[in-house]
């Protein structure tokens, strides 16, 4: 397991504190919207609080940025104090207080439609550091394939990825990689490498995965990658507040030598499915979110910063990675927001060398990387969602409440597009031949920490050209869904595999005798665009695990107390 994650408090919790019976509830219902024309704020909940064209725009500054939150500040304690009178004159009257009274708006104004912000809540209980088997299951512990990615410029260590990548010619952070003959491994805050060679196996080299004079007490190290001849170990570190981001140089013959570390301000990237890094080519892609107050009294404060570590390393010595400039300002303002940043290294200068781009917006995510762009998909926290409880649905049938921003690896302007649901992971995207195709449920909160897991609802695939997203939020047509058969269960597995997506579930340990004849993986051929496409397979076992195998499948699941593999 890579990091248990527990939180101090729950949606149940939330739910007693909101008056509600349930922590999963039903959407608000669907307006009508013109999926080729920009939506006005009376079409859905998450439309811009002003009323005025979701277009997206970057702050202009520092000071432009400060403005915009104190201006959020002003409206949110004038509209709170409007409804405080408004209660109290209805106390004097007699009257009973509306659903808007006094306590409700208090619990909005703290919570906030867009979600808690929960990037700087910690997590406790972590486990055993980076464990030995990735979390959940789909995102980990990665099989070879037959189709290893496109090749990189060779140096003198190169070394094809090892790892079952989701996109070709873009490595994943992993816990085992490959350089040459040996197998690079980060286990338990430290790095091996072993020769594989001659039928034997053969301990080379061994370091901590930290550098010398820093403490490892509050900090977890979860993913490496290599890039040629540099081993980078990404970790996170609650002593210290940051990511942290560990090069080390690797020869010919496996040993390894500690570079140098740099400590990136940033909140816990951690998701139970999700590593938080990829490389393209030399580059080293990061995600990091961080909550996001627009009543900080510096909100500076939270933006990106980088630096090297030494034994006089000061606060002062962090250097901004992310101007302002590069910011987007939400299109869902709220008082507590998340800045979801991604940060883009070069691993072939001396020192390392950072940029970022960020956005503010809701605090569920999943982050993906194709071959062009970095995805973002937001979306606000379900249990802080109100809703009627009349209409529950697919997400063909539910108010466009998401937004899927764009992010160009060759540095061209952000784009986005307005959606509906959630996808489970970063499985649920495939982008390909100028289409991008998202397994979205009716419901989410992304996959961040152990969001990922909860029970399966109504399924649906949304495939939209490229050239959907632009600088406005247009919504995605209702004619760009199609509705997939259910499975039921909890933590959902999905992955594109050759022409088709497959998914399944996992039972509740006491349901799945009863239920034994309900396991199924469901096949749908994407690109068919008809629901009559989907193959529903019949299992004797959970689905716990999806892996591709050139353009076959291995699908893994528990029965019992056995652990079965089955092909597809």
């Amino acid at each position: 397991m890579r990091r248990l994650s527990i939180f101090a408090f729950s949606c149940f919790t939330l739910a007693a504190l909101a008056h509600t019976t349930s922590c999963r509830t039903s959407p608000r219902p669907t307006s009508e919207v013109d999926a080729t024309t920009p939506v006005d704020a009376t079409s859905a909940s998450s439309a811009p609080a002003d009323g005025g064209v979701p277009k997206l725009t970057a702050f202009a500054s520092a000071d432009d940025l400060g403005a915009y939150m104190k201006n959020l500040v002003r409206e949110a304690d004038e509209k709170r104090n409007a409804q405080k009178a408004k209660r109290l004159a209805a106390i004097e009257a007699g009257a009973e207080a509306g659903p808007d009274g006094l306590w409700g708006d208090e619990i909005g104004d703290a919570f906030g439609g867009g979600g808690l912000g929960l990037g700087d809540i910690g997590t406790i209980g972590h486990g055993t550091g980076t464990g030995t088997g990735q979390g959940y299951g789909a995102g980990s512990g990665k099989l070879s394939g037959p189709r290893p990615p496109a090749p990189r410029p060779a140096g003198a260590g190169a070394s094809a990825s090892i790892t079952n990548t989701q996109v070709d010619g873009i490595d994943e952070g992993d816990i085992v990689k490959a350089h040459g003959d040996h197998l690079v491994v980060l286990r338990r805050g430290r790095l091996f490498t072993v020769h594989v060679g001659g039928g034997a196996l053969a301990p080379i080299s061994t370091v901590d995965a930290f550098g010398p004079g820093i403490s490892p007490k509050g900090a977890w190290y979860d993913e490496m990658l290599v890039a040629k001849d540099t081993v980078v170990v990404l970790g996170y570190s609650y002593e210290r507040g940051g990511t942290e981001l560990g090069l080390f140089d690797i020869d010919a013959g496996g040993k390894l030598t500690y570079r140098a570390t740099y400590h990136l301000r940033s909140a816990d990237y951690y998701s139970g499915r999700n590593y938080a890094t990829r490389l393209v080519g030399d580059k080293l892609v990061l995600y990091a979110p961080a909550s996001f107050s627009a009543r900080a009294e510096d909100p500076l404060a939270k933006l990106p910063a980088l630096r090297k570590w030494s034994a006089s390393a000061s606060p002062s010595a962090f250097a901004g990675v992310l101007d302002p400039s590069r910011i987007m300002k939400p299109i869902v303002p709220d008082l507590f927001m998340t800045l979801h940043a991604v940060t883009i290294c070069s691993l072939s200068t001396p020192e390392l060398e950072c940029t970022s781009r960020g956005l503010l917006g809701h605090s569920g995510r999943v982050f993906y990387v194709s071959s062009s762009a970095v995805y973002v998909w937001t979306t606000p926290f379900s249990w802080l969602t109100p809703r009627t409880g009349k209409d529950a649905g697919a997400p063909t049938t539910m108010p466009p409440r998401s937004y899927l921003y764009r992010l160009p690896l060759d540095g061209s302007e952000p784009s986005v597009l307005r959606a509906a649901g959630a996808p489970i992971d970063q499985f649920s995207f495939h982008e390909e031949n100028g289409h991008l195709d998202v397994l979205v449920r009716d419901e989410g909160n992304g996959d961040g920490m152990g969001f990922a897991e909860g029970p399966t609802t109504s399924v649906s695939l949304l495939r939209v050209p490229l050239t959907a997203f632009t600088s406005i939020a247009n919504v995605a047509s209702p004619d760009a869904y199609t509705a997939l058969p259910n499975v039921p269960g909890y933590a959902l597995q999905n992955r594109f595999v050759g022409d088709h997506v497959l998914y399944g579930a996992k039972l509740e340990r006491s349901a799945r005798e009863p239920k034994r004849a309900e396991r199924k993986l469901v096949a749908y051929r994407y690109a068919s665009r008809s629901s009559a496409a989907a193959q529903a397979l019949a299992l004797d076992h959970d689905v716990e695990r999806i892996e591709p195998i050139g353009s076959d499948a291995l699908v893994v699941g528990s029965q019992g107390d056995d652990l079965v593999f089955s092909s597809i």
